[in-house]
Parts: C-alpha cells; sequence; structure tokens
C-alpha cells in the first residue's frame, strides 16, 4: 500500500478541501510531505505567512516540492471544483514523468493560463489515473483506493512527450532563478593582442 504522498491544490479559503485532505490520509497512516501543518504550502511557522517561505527562495521551494515528488508513492491533486492551475498542471506532468500514480479529487478542469501542450498531456493520460473524491470516501473504501495506488504507472510517454515535460519543468525553474546582474563597466575595456 502507498504510503507517502503530497497534495497540490490551492488554498484559497477555510473552504478548500486542502486540509482536510491532508487530515484524512493522515488518519490512514499516510505520510504527507506538503503541505505542512501550518496551512501554508512551505512554510514552518514562518513570521510572514502571506509569502510563500520566508526563508526559502521561490527556487528553493519549488526545488523541495519537486524532489519531493519523486520520493512519494503517488501524487493527489486536491481540485476543488476541478480546478487545475499552471503550477499544478506541471506537478501532475512531473508525476506522470516519474510513473507516479495520481489522484483527482475531481475531473480536471483547467485554468485559462494553462497551456495547451500541458492539458493535451495530463488529458491523454487521464484514463490512467484516479478521479476518486477521497473526502466522500468510507475507512474501508479509501484504504482499498491506497492499495491501488502502490504501483507506479507505465504512462507509455512518447519520447517527444518525455522531452515537453522535461523542457517545461527546466523552463519553469530557470524563470526561478534570479536574472543575471549586468555588470556596469566605468570605462571601456582595451583589449591588446600579446606577442
Amino acid at each position: 500500500m502507498a504510503r507517502r504522498t503530497q497534495i497540490s491544490g490551492m488554498y484559497q479559503s477555510e473552504r478548500s478541501s486542502l486540509f482536510r485532505v491532508k487530515a484524512k490520509l493522515e488518519q490512514c497512516g499516510i505520510q504527507v510531505i506538503h503541505p505542512l501543518s501550518d496551512g501554508f504550502i512551505f512554510t514552518k511557522k514562518s513570521a510572514a505567512p502571506t509569502v510563500v517561505s520566508a526563508l526559502w527562495t521561490p527556487y528553493e521551494t519549488n526545488l523541495d516540492y519537486f524532489q519531493a515528488i519523486a520520493l512519494d508513492d503517488f501524487y493527489t491533486v486536491s481540485n476543488d471544483d476541478g480546478f487545475i492551475s499552471d503550477s499544478m498542471a506541471r506537478g501532475i506532468l512531473y508525476a506522470i514523468l516519474l510513473g507516479k500514480p495520481v489522484v483527482f479529487l475531481h475531473k480536471p478542469q483547467f485554468e485559462s493560463g494553462v497551456q495547451g501542450r500541458m492539458q493535451q498531456l495530463i488529458g491523454r493520460q487521464l484514463p490512467k489515473m484516479h478521479v476518486t473524491d477521497l473526502l466522500a470516501l468510507t475507512g474501508v473504501e479509501l484504504e482499498q483506493t491506497l492499495t491501488s495506488l502502490g504501483m507506479p504507472v507505465d504512462y507509455q510517454l512518447t519520447p517527444g512527450e518525455v522531452h515537453a515535460i522535461q523542457r517545461e519543468v527546466r523552463s519553469y525553474f530557470r524563470s526561478l532563478l534570479p536574472k543575471r546582474a549586468t555588470i556596469a563597466i566605468s570605462r571601456p575595456l582595451r583589449v591588446t593582442a600579446t606577442a
């Protein structure tokens, strides 16, 4: 049986399912890596709760998140009303790339900002994923579902799909790095040839 996951989702209000799903999975003995217990995805009781992390850069928080996907037994998508954002789609694609079982609470409906290519890749794999409202399951039903999530999934990605996912993740991480500083030169450089 699967024993480790993280939950992708948008924490928009107290009615969000994110932390209710987390509590239900933890009751079944599942270790939930993200989100952490303080109500924010990447913080550990940070002094700035409106910021993703007061201690880590966006690059570091995302690196931690994607490294956790690699270690998870399955990937959970707490998509209230089916909503899938750009960042959620990127995490789903990375889980697909790694052969992780993916569980959606509701059938995915993509936000307008999600690239068409990302939508197509996820849509093609949807029959191999689980769409199950984990919050509506009884304890026995949840245990059965978790048992079925313990095995890797062969998504049968084409080489082009593998490359597209890798390119998307790589491009995203590059966008998180600080822009290169331009070096101001106070006087022109003279290049002279030496014999």
